[in-house]
C-alpha cells in the first residue's frame, strides 16, 4: 500500500511541476551534450495480465502517449547515430534520447512497433534468441503464473531456497510473488528446469502453459517485421543468463551464438548488445572484454543515469527502465532533469 501511495505522490508532484512550467524550464537548461536511454519491456495491461506484472512498462495507450511526448520534446536518435557516436567519435553537441526494448515480447511487436513506425521514432530491440527459437516462460513469469493459478492454501518450496507461503483469503498469493521473485534473484544461478519441477510439484499448476508460451514472444517473422518497420535489433544473449554467473566458455557461447543466430535470420550484422539484468553484479570487466572480442561495437547495462560524452562507457551504456506506474509527465521530468543535472527529481 505504501509503494502505491508513494507512486501516486510522485505522479502528482510531476503533474504539478509540469503545470507550473518546471519541465519546460529544465528542458531549456538541458543544453549540455548527453545521451539518456529509456528501456521498455512489455506493453500490456498490468491489471489483468497473468504473468509477472512489474515487467510491464506501459499499457498500449500509455506507450503511445509517451512516444508522442518524447517526439515533441526531445531529439531521438537511432541505432546508426548511436554507433556513429560511440564508435565513430562523432561529437554530440546537444542532448539526445535513445529508446530500447528488451526480451522480444510479442506485445512489443503488436503495440509498440506500429506506433514507432507511424511517428517515425527509431528504437533498438534486444533479443534473447533462445526465447524465440525454443519458446518457454522465463522463470519470473512461470512463478507468477503458478502462484496466481494454484488452488492450494499453503505452499512450501525447497528449491532453490526454502520458503513458505500462506494464501491470503482476499488476494491469494499476490503479495508472495514479489517476495519469491526477490529470493530467486538473490539465489542465482539455479537450474530453471528444476525450479519448474518444484513449481509444478508445489502448486499443481503447469509452469509452461502452451497457450501462453505460444503468444508471449515474437517469432522470426515478427522480428523481420520489426526490422521492416525501420527498427533495429541487437543481442540479449541466448538464454538470458546473468553472464557473470557463467564460466568463460559458457559466457562466450551466449554472446556469440545469439549474435550469429540473429545475423543468420535477419541477414545483417548485429553490432549491439544488452547484458541480461544489466546491474553492476551482472557486468564486469571480463564480460565487457569478451563482448568486444565477439565483435560487438557497443553494449548496454541497466544502471540509471545520463551518458556524457567525456564519461560514456561504450561497453556499459547507462539505461533507465520505464515502469507501468510512470506517467508521461514523470518521464518528461526524469529525462529533463537527467539531461540538465545528471540525476532525476521524480
Amino acid at each position: 500500500m505504501s509503494s502505491v501511495s508513494g507512486l501516486g505522490k510522485r505522479a502528482r508532484l510531476a503533474a504539478a511541476i509540469e503545470k507550473l512550467g518546471g519541465w519546460r524550464f529544465l528542458e531549456h537548461c538541458a543544453a549540455r551534450p548527453g545521451l539518456a536511454v529509456l528501456n521498455y519491456h512489455r506493453i500490456a495491461h498490468p491489471a489483468t495480465d497473468p504473468l509477472y506484472r512489474p515487467i510491464i512498462s506501459a499499457t498500449p495507450q500509455e506507450f503511445e502517449a509517451q512516444m508522442i511526448l518524447l517526439k515533441a520534446q526531445f531529439e531521438i536518435i537511432g541505432h546508426d547515430e548511436l554507433v556513429d557516436m560511440v564508435v565513430g567519435g562523432v561529437r554530440v553537441k546537444r542532448p539526445r534520447i535513445l529508446i530500447t526494448f528488451d526480451d522480444a515480447y510479442f506485445d512489443q511487436f503488436e503495440h509498440a512497433a506500429p506506433v514507432l513506425r507511424r511517428l517515425g521514432i527509431p528504437a533498438i530491440l534486444f533479443v534473447p534468441t533462445g526465447f524465440l527459437e525454443r519458446p518457454r516462460l522465463p522463470w519470473w513469469d512461470a512463478v507468477s503464473w503458478c502462484l496466481r493459478h494454484t488452488r492450494k492454501d499453503r505452499l512450501e518450496f525447497t528449491y532453490p531456497v526454502a520458503i513458505r507461503f500462506q494464501a491470503d483469503p482476499a488476494c491469494g498469493y499476490e503479495a508472495a510473488i514479489p517476495t519469491w521473485i526477490a529470493r530467486l534473484l538473490a539465489a542465482r544461478p539455479f537450474d530453471e528446469d528444476r525450479l519448474n519441477d518444484e513449481l509444478e510439484r508445489q502448486t499443481q499448476v503447469d509452469p509452461q502453459p502452451s497457450a501462453i508460451v505460444e503468444r508471449l514472444f515474437m517469432r522470426v517473422d515478427h522480428l523481420r517485421g520489426w526490422v521492416d518497420a525501420g527498427l533495429a535489433v541487437g543481442s540479449h544473449t541466448y538464454h538470458h543468463p546473468r553472464l557473470t554467473d557463467l564460466e568463460p566458455q559458457q559466457r562466450h557461447w551466449e554472446l556469440i551464438e545469439s549474435q550469429r543466430w540473429l545475423a543468420r535470420v535477419l541477414g545483417t550484422p548485429i553490432p549491439t548488445l544488452a547484458y541480461p539484468f544489466g546491474t553492476s553484479d551482472a557486468v564486469d570487466e571480463p564480460t565487457k572484454a569478451m563482448a568486444r572480442a565477439c565483435g560487438y561495437q557497443a553494449a548496454f547495462a541497466f544502471e540509471g543515469g545520463v551518458n556524457r560524452p567525456q564519461t560514456l562507457d561504450r561497453w556499459a551504456i547507462r539505461r533507465f527502465g520505464v515502469g507501468h506506474a510512470d506517467t508521461t509527465s514523470m518521464i518528461r521530468g526524469r529525462l529533463a532533469s537527467l539531461l540538465a543535472f545528471g540525476r532525476t527529481v521524480v
